[in-house]
This record gives structure tokens, C-alpha cells and sequence, in this order.
């Protein structure tokens, strides 16, 4: 029996031991964070535009091509909250910047924040790869594996050499290219819409009020804000309810005309057409880069 339990501890501490192994592998992997953070470390000094938000923006504008002072800070489901705390914690790798991007979206003002929500394991991504000091080192925020299938993913990839990696060096979303796009694209945008709606109404204020906070900072540092609306696909924009489009516009509205902010809305523009979308709300490579050249003319950043 003693020999028995002896075995079961030896193996239960070589199994905390490989864990403890891989966490540390897969904490020294490049990711789209990690890659952002390294090039504003490095060269924080040479940007003046940031690009703020969700995969709306991570996806539909290409950094390299809006001007060459330019980093998208854009993350998958990145809310205000996060694109404060970033834009608070890299300012001071950032002594030049002079303009930050924030997208306006359907979902901006009600989805609900990584940690209250079912994507909390989001967060750990800005904890580990970010140093974004939100939450303690010993809690579950700051452990990879605490994201157990992504955790599993990342081991695998470097087991077998193939790289997880989908963002070029200046935070632009590669994976959403027109030669892979599922032939069915444009059947999802009703149930795309329904997926928008299912968070809590109470985050409204709170999500006002973190907009509110990144626009502030801007003015105390001499940047300016400007808000986008990205394009997206008609069965989407026509499956909104009028509740939640209304919540949308009357926030947008109530910061763009209190902060007297410019603003460009692409919704529904039609210069947007079949090529230039991945999936009903998502630009394809080819519609970001027509997104990216519409701001560049229009904000003449390199001017």
C-alpha cells in the first residue's frame, strides 16, 4: 500500500511538473497579443495612430497600409474596457501619438465584459502576453492553462513546429482571407445578430463610461479620438432590433457630439461589395484593404 501511494505521488508531481513545463513553453510563444506588446515596446517611439477594438478593426484595417507610424490594438471581442487599459498602459512607450481609432459597433455598448461573461478566459491573454496588471499573479487570469484547450493547441503546435500564429507584426488579423471563405457566408447574418444580443443591457452605462474615460484621456494627452462604424454584410444589418440598434446610436451620438469627435460611418456603404466580406460582419483581406485605403485618404495620416 505504502509503495502504492508512494507510485500515485511520484507520478501526480511529474505530472504537475510537465504542466508546469508547458506553461512556461506556451508562455514563451509569439502570439497576435505578444506581438503587439513587442512592437510597442520596441518601437513605440515611431507610432502615432493606435487602431482600437474588436475583430471588426483586428480584421478590416491593415496597419501596414494606413501609414507607416500605425499599430492595430484591436483584439477579438476586445471591448472599451481593455482598449482603455491599453491605451493607459502603452501610452508611455507612445510619446508620439497623436490619433486612436475606436469602432462603434452593434454589440459595443451591451456585450457583456470578458470577466462577468463566458469569455473570461479572454482576459488571460492581456494578463499573460500584455502585462496588463488587472488581476493578481496568482490568480486564475495569469495561468495559460487555466484555458486548458487552448493551452493544449498551443503545445501542439510547437510539438509539431506548425505556427498559431495569424497577425502580421503590426496586429493586423490574417486568417480572414476571400480564397477560404465558406460558400454559405451570407446566410449567418440572422443568427450573427441574435449572437450580439445575448449579453446584459446593464453594461450599457459601464461601457458608455469606459468609452467616455478613453476619450478623455486622449484630450488630456493631446490625441484625438475619431470613431469608425466598419462595413457590414445587408442580412446582418437588416436582423438588428430596434432596441439594441437604438441603444448603438443614441451612445455613439451622446460621446460624438459632447466630444465634438469626427466620425465615419461605413456601414452600409456601397462602395462594399460581395469580395470585400469574409462572413456577414467581418471584412475579407480584400475589403480591409479598401477600408484601410478609404481612412488613409481620408485622415492623411502620413501628411
Amino acid at each position: 500500500m505504502k509503495k502504492f501511494i508512494l507510485k500515485a505521488g511520484l507520478f501526480g508531481i511529474i505530472i504537475i511538473m510537465l504542466l508546469a513545463v508547458g506553461e512556461l513553453a506556451v508562455r514563451s510563444m509569439l502570439t497576435p497579443y505578444g506581438i503587439k506588446h513587442l512592437e510597442v515596446v520596441n518601437n513605440g517611439d515611431k507610432i502615432s495612430t493606435v487602431v482600437l477594438g474588436s475583430s471588426h478593426t483586428y480584421y478590416g484595417i491593415d496597419a501596414k497600409e494606413l501609414g507607416d507610424s500605425v499599430i492595430n490594438m484591436a483584439n477579438i471581442s476586445q471591448l472599451y474596457d481593455y482598449d482603455y487599459y491599453l491605451l493607459e498602459h502603452y501610452k508611455k512607450y507612445m510619446p508620439n501619438l497623436r490619433r486612436v481609432i475606436i469602432p462603434v459597433s452593434y454589440f459595443s455598448f451591451t456585450d457583456d465584459f470578458f470577466e462577468e461573461g463566458n469569455e473570461w478566459k479572454m482576459a488571460i491573454n492581456y494578463k499573460v502576453y500584455m502585462e496588463i496588471d488587472r488581476h493578481s499573479d496568482f490568480s486564475k487570469y495569469n495561468f495559460v492553462i487555466a484555458n486548458f484547450d487552448v493551452y493544449s493547441g498551443k503545445l501542439k503546435s510547437l510539438l509539431t513546429g506548425k505556427s498559431r500564429i495569424k497577425c502580421d507584426s503590426l496586429g493586423h488579423g490574417l486568417d480572414f482571407t476571400l480564397d477560404i471563405r465558406p460558400s454559405n457566408w451570407k446566410e449567418g447574418g440572422y443568427k450573427r445578430a441574435r449572437d450580439h444580443e445575448k449579453h446584459l443591457h446593464d453594461n450599457v452605462g459601464r461601457s458608455r463610461e469606459f468609452l467616455e474615460k478613453i476619450v478623455a484621456f486622449c484630450n488630456a494627452n493631446s490625441i484625438e479620438p475619431i470613431i469608425i462604424t466598419t462595413p457590414v454584410w445587408s442580412s446582418y444589418y437588416e436582423s438588428w432590433r430596434d432596441a439594441q440598434k437604438k441603444i448603438m446610436i443614441e451612445n455613439r451620438d451622446y460621446i460624438i457630439n459632447k466630444y465634438n469627435l469626427r466620425y465615419y460611418d461605413y456601414i452600409r456603404d456601397p462602395r462594399f461589395v460581395d469580395e470585400d466580406f469574409y462572413d456577414v460582419d467581418h471584412l475579407s483581406d480584400i475589403g480591409a484593404t479598401k477600408l484601410t485605403a478609404l481612412l488613409r485618404d481620408t485622415l492623411k495620416i502620413n501628411e
